[in-house]
């Protein structure tokens, strides 16, 4: 099979300019002899579909009505993904568009027992939810893996794959190694997937922003042995294109394409670009505004807005920072640039002597932002946000850093500064620090530094990798008070959060996530606690009812957990290896009465047949006539 994969971007639900797209690319890919052709998921529906209650139903009818009319037109086999919702679940599906059939493929909701009606057809395992279905194609046999739960089912099972297509819905993220699919295959889960399936791997990356989503490409090809035959720049849009042989064929690689390595910062600087260049553009809007206030955050923000839209489309606003120094380096900054500089003359700056002072700025940029058309962004990062930020610059729209620890804007300024040296001192201020009740940052720019990458461990072990409280210090290399102390600081800062302003997202768990509802007072236990399953076994063990029949009240116990007491003496294990077979045959019989389960509800033009066993019907369901109401 020779098989293509179209890495491009799109407009989320551009169900009118998308598909004469999509018809276009098979056309060159026909051209080139492609067999079938691979699209990413966020294509037409976005990563997400539609949330919006009143429009899931007419978007879902919407796109599968683009589906049939695109199935016409194009040139070759394509499989084609989208996300739709409907009501409270969103489902991911891939679609074989071929000589306008369009063919639902893997997802049981949809495909049923629909025949693909493809070349050697589906195997029998396609229709059922486990094992993972096996498309036949050409006479290959290929996994569609949606997730990565989906590769972990190819690789749990024996299938006899020849491939698995990955139709990636994961957006760029610096705690997931996988997320960058090729740019980083030597880091990521894909060559454990392709020796445990025994087959070809092909990974197809979305492109682009999507909202705060940023999709990075680098689509490849990879043999079982894990080599890479093609791989597809990251940032750009390409058509790939590679041979996957027959069963049974000798596979030998003259030159198997050899992966660059991965830098991450260098890979992040660029994500965040494309992040803000693409929800800035699909926005329709010219570009950005910000407050140039000499802080790090600011400086970097500005340069990367630079990098990211062209300097012409940057409107720095320089408050009085009350400071010559600082204010000769942001028009320095300014000047190196390119970018439109607006002096404000008499209005206070950033300080810590006061919130007033911090916050003018912000409201004027907010009003210039407005005259102008113009995105007005902040330059809160994910620490400053974590520990208490999120209401210090109101009127922001947009934080392109919010999702980047402050010790990873200190080496994403290092970095831009070694490609050209627009920076000046890239030290962290005292006004820039985290604030941590009872812990006092030390001086001196690299003991700095060092702090405030520990309390970014910190909060990284418990946003990301979700620790208890009591696993914290150990996971993050650091005493135990330290990290009660920057957990503390975080929990109570919670309120802040409530009211944030999106951000480009860097990792699986932006803050915005991370906190649970408010008001919300409980907090985690110091230590480990027992599991519910096993505490409510122990709790909520049957024992004799006094009435002569069977409770769930829990009994009486000893110190050790041992039962004690009268219950002790009973019949407690007996009961024990009766209860689940008693609850399963509950639970069997409450099933019945499910819709289009065993008994059909009756009409009121149908008589009762008394009880249970009902009487028969036409379509052989049994009728249900009590014995509960129609409630």
């Amino acid at each position: 099979m020779r098989m293509g994969i179209a890495q491009m971007g799109s407009r989320p639900g551009d169900l009118l300019g998308t598909p004469g797209r999509v018809a276009a690319l098979s056309e060159r890919a026909a051209a080139r002899g492609v067999d079938l052709l691979l699209f990413p998921l966020p294509l037409l529906s976005g990563p997400e579909g539609t949330t919006a209650p009143a429009d899931q139903e007419p978007f879902a009818s919407s796109l599968l009505l683009a589906l049939s009319d695109l199935s016409r037109e194009v040139a070759c086999p394509c499989v084609v993904p989208a996300v739709m919702s409907l009501g409270d679940v969103s489902q991911a599906e891939a679609f074989l568009l071929e000589r306008g059939r369009v063919v639902p493929l893997g997802v049981p909701a949809w495909s049923g027992d629909v025949s693909l009606g493809v070349p050697g057809g589906a195997s029998e395992e396609a229709s059922t939810s486990a094992p993972p279905p096996v498309l036949e194609l050409s006479g290959l046999r290929l996994g569609l893996a949606l997730s990565y739960e989906d590769l972990d089912d190819y690789d749990d099972h024996d299938r006899d794959l020849d491939a698995v297509v990955f139709l990636s819905p994961y957006p760029y993220a610096a705690d997931d190694p996988s997320s960058p699919l090729g740019a980083n295959v030597l880091g990521g889960r894909f060559a454990a997937d392709a020796a445990a399936t025994g087959a070809w791997v092909v990974a197809v990356g979305g492109l682009g922003g999507y909202g705060e989503q940023v999709y990075t490409g680098g689509s490849f090809v990879m043999t079982p042995e894990g080599e890479l035959v093609a791989l597809a720049p990251s940032f750009e849009e390409q058509l790939l294109v590679a041979e996957l042989p027959a069963r049974g064929d000798e596979v030998v690689l003259r030159s198997p394409v050899e992966p660059e390595l991965f830098d991450e910062t260098l890979f992040m600087w660029q994500a965040l670009c494309l992040g803000l260049r693409d929800y800035v553009r699909k926005l329709g809007l010219p570009g950005v505004a910000l407050v140039l206030d000499g802080s790090l955050g600011s400086r970097l923000l500005a340069t990367l807005s630079s990098d990211a839209l062209g300097p012409q489309n940057v409107h720095a606003l320089l408050p009085s920072l009350g400071g010559e120094a600082r204010e000769r380096s942001c028009r320095r900054l300014a000047r190196e640039l390119g970018v439109d500089l607006v002096e404000l003359p008499g209005m206070a700056g950033r300080g810590r002597e006061g919130t007033l002072p911090r916050l003018l700025p912000f409201a004027q940029l907010a009003a210039y932002a407005q005259e102008g058309g113009l995105l007005p962004v902040g330059f809160l990062d994910k620490t400053g946000l974590s520990l208490g930020g999120g209401t210090s610059q109101p009127g922001v729209l947009l934080h392109p850093l919010g999702d980047v620890y402050l010790s990873d804007v200190v080496a994403l300024a290092r970095l831009r500064n070694a490609i050209s040296p627009v920076f000046g001192e890239l030290a962290l201020t005292e006004g820039e620090l985290p604030r941590v009740e009872g812990v006092e940052p030390p001086r001196g720019s690299r003991a700095r530094e060092d702090w405030v990458a520990r309390v970014d461990a910190v909060l990284c072990e418990r946003i990301e990798w979700m620790r208890r409280p009591f696993e914290l210090a150990e996971a993050a290399g650091v005493d135990d008070s330290f990290a009660r102390a920057v957990l503390a600081a975080y929990e109570s800062t919670a309120a802040s959060r409530a009211v944030l302003a999106p951000c480009l997202g860097a990792s699986t768990c932006p803050v915005e996530d991370a906190a649970p509802p408010l008001p919300f007072v409980w907090h985690d236990a110091a230590g480990p606690v027992e599991s519910p399953l096993e505490l409510a076994q122990r709790l909520f063990s049957p024992r004799d009812d006094p009435r002569g029949g069977r409770t769930a009240a829990a009994s009486p116990r000893t110190a050790d957990g041992e039962p004690a007491g009268p219950a002790a003496e009973g019949n407690d294990e007996a009961h024990a290896q009766e209860a689940p077979r008693a609850f399963d045959e509950a639970i069997s019989y409450l099933r019945d009465f499910g819709v289009d389960a065993g008994f059909g509800i009756v009409d009121d033009a149908t008589p009762f047949s008394g009880g249970r066993q009902g009487g028969g019907r036409a379509d052989g369901r049994r009728e249900w006539s009590g014995p509960f109401s129609d409630n």
